[in-house]
């Protein structure tokens, strides 16, 4: 096959992440790649366009230089509190028929009917669950016959206003917009194994000013939700505590910082440097201080994860999967363990070739997320349908011999 370019864009309110990879028959290969602050954005909003296109521009020139290729089109990733989910009832009267991959989109297209509404745009619509007639649990409902097909669609959409100021930065840097992801979708392509999908988890990703929620069951999306606490609150709370700048506050978090007691280092100190003190005034601080600063915010997230997630747990099996750049802190795996009740592993970067330098570093899961879903998406063809299939013909001209 011809090798394809995919193009990824994360859009974080601290970061702003690009990812290009190319596609042949040996799967996926990233090309390029560039991570740098988020000028212009804050909690996930635009507020000042010309510095949010000037940093769109320069990552994705970046990834494209190490790519060596040209990028005119991206697709964009997006997430925290503007986006939201809602399980939507549809139906379609069959009258015995055989169902055609039309039905099937056509019973889509009724639940996100009922989601028509001028301050939200609908991303994704994620049939969960099918039933025909009596018979519930239904996967795929394509040539099989009855007389009413139902559907449980997951309709994830976000709030029109933001989204739309994030597409007119895109523009702006001078790309067109393949596709628009909601991060928690793309964070399964890439976080999960389908053994995980489908046995059920829940797929938390803490990022700088939001931790947003996936639940996953019987390999499909069926829950997304959000709290207003991230990474950067540790941070903020470090810079506030410490008297340092945030800057400084993150070196000491990313290096220093623990989330829980146990790995505390006895009798080791932190040296930093107040704002506004000259460099060569260092002050010291324990580890032990930062920690005590560091997990109680820790724990307020977890809390309000698990007030979120309780009434699922018994779906997700006590099953959970941290990303994002929040979950590099060492000790939150320990954390997360003891306040959810749950086993719980970091996820990896593991869905593409060429990402050894970053493998581990579980801030690029979305990125690379988006990267598989747009690749899975191109490729996928329309389900099996009998009517059209080469038996079905052969079937037809036999009978059609017989009977002359």
């Amino acid at each position: 096959m011809t090798p394809e370019i995919f193009a990824s864009l994360d859009i974080g309110s601290t970061k702003i992440t690009c990812f290009i990879a190319e596609k042949s028959d040996a799967g996926l290969k990233l090309l390029g790649f560039s991570q740098i602050s988020s000028f212009g954005i804050v909690r996930g909003v635009v507020v000042n366009m010309s510095e949010t296109a000037h940093a769109i521009e320069k990552v994705v020139e970046q990834a494209s230089n190490m790519a060596g290729v040209d990028i005119e089109s991206i697709s964009i990733c997006v997430g925290g509190v503007s986006l939201e989910s809602k399980i939507t009832d549809s139906m379609l009267i069959l009258n015995n028929k055989a169902i055609s991959n039309d039905d099937v989109e056509k019973i889509i297209d009724l639940a996100k009917a009922k989601h028509v509404e001028t301050n939200k745009k609908i991303l994704h619509a994620i049939p969960v669950d099918y039933s025909l007639d009596e018979y519930q649990g239904i996967k795929n409902p394509v040539s099989m016959v009855g007389s009413k097909l139902e559907a449980k669609v997951n309709i994830i959409s976000a709030k029109q206003e933001p989204l739309t100021n994030i597409i007119r930065a895109v523009e702006m840097a001078g790309f067109y917009i393949d596709e628009i992801i909601a991060s928690n979708v793309a964070n399964g392509y890439s976080a999960l194994i389908e053994d995980e999908k489908i046995l059920g988890t829940c797929l938390i990703d803490i990022g700088g000013f939001s931790t947003d929620i996936s639940i996953y069951y019987n390999g499909k999306l069926i829950l997304i939700d959000s709290i207003a606490l991230g990474a950067y609150h540790v941070t903020s709370d470090l810079a506030h505590g410490l008297s340092v700048s945030l800057e400084d506050a993150e070196r000491i978090k990313s290096l220093d910082g623990v989330a829980v007691n146990s790995l505390v280092e006895s009798g080791k100190s932190v040296e930093y440097v107040k704002v506004g003190d000259p460099k060569d005034k260092v002050n010291f601080v324990s580890q032990s201080f930062i920690c005590g600063i560091i997990a109680p915010r820790m724990e307020e997230i977890l809390e309000h994860i698990k007030t979120k997630v309780a009434p699922f747990q018994h779906i997700f099996n006590n099953r959970i999967v941290l990303t994002g750049g929040g979950s590099n802190l060492k000790g939150i795996t320990d954390l997360a363990q003891i306040i959810l009740n749950s086993s719980v592993r970091v996820a990896n970067v593991s869905c593409l070739e060429g990402t050894t330098n970053i493998s581990s570093n579980p801030r690029f899961i979305t990125v690379s997320g988006g990267i598989v879903y747009l690749s899975e998406k191109h490729n996928k063809q329309p389900e099996y349908s009998y009517k059209n299939s080469k038996f079905s013909k052969i079937l037809f001209n036999l009978k059609k011999s017989l009977f002359k």
